[in-house]
């Protein structure tokens, strides 16, 4: 179905370059947007557009890694990190944010199916797994300094609590 929409804006495109057809092409491209927006629904979960992105790293964070790196999918008897699935399924199933889980794991498809697996296995809503965004290549640093982070201490009592006030350091700085 992408491709097939792919090829219609290719066509469509071509013919718009002519500039006596763009009314009578106006209507057809209106369907091939409305179609992509349809395909664009079903492969990313609609968040509002107002949404606060919460980047998640998966192995460490979520997951205790307790076995370590044994391939692409996490190993099935790493235990998740205390309330991680609960806090997890809670922040995902909320609007005011658009989770993204960040792991070196989703750099293939076997790698992304296996984190989607492993939180099923260990009890997340199915739901809210359906609400989260996989993003791969996160590079092996030593030390993330970032101005929008939110360092992970081992448990989530009172983060949820803590991340509608989070906002960067210059906001503090510039913006009093």
């Amino acid at each position: 179905m992408i491709l097939d929409m792919y090829n219609r804006l290719v066509e469509l495109q071509m013919k718009l370059d002519d500039p006596r057809a763009c009314d009578e092409n106006a209507e057809e491209l209106r369907h091939i947007l409305i179609d992509f927006k349809k395909v664009c629904d079903l492969l990313w979960p609609t968040v509002p557009s107002d949404a606060k992105l919460i980047g998640v790293d998966f192995d460490g964070v979520i997951s205790n890694y307790e076995n370590g790196r044994l391939g692409w999918a996490p190993y099935p008897a790493d235990t998740p990190t205390p309330n991680a699935i609960e806090w997890l399924t809670n922040i995902a199933m909320d609007d005011r944010y658009k989770v993204v889980i960040f792991s070196h794991r989703c750099n293939s498809i076997s790698g992304t199916q296996g984190i989607q697996q492993w939180l099923w296995g260990k009890g997340m809503d199915e739901r809210a797994i359906e609400r989260l965004t996989f993003q791969p290549g996160k590079p092996p640093f030593h030390l993330l300094i970032d101005d929008r982070a939110k360092r992970y201490e081992g448990e989530y009592h009172g983060l949820s609590e803590q991340l509608a006030d989070i906002v960067p350091w210059y906001y503090k700085h510039f913006r009093q």
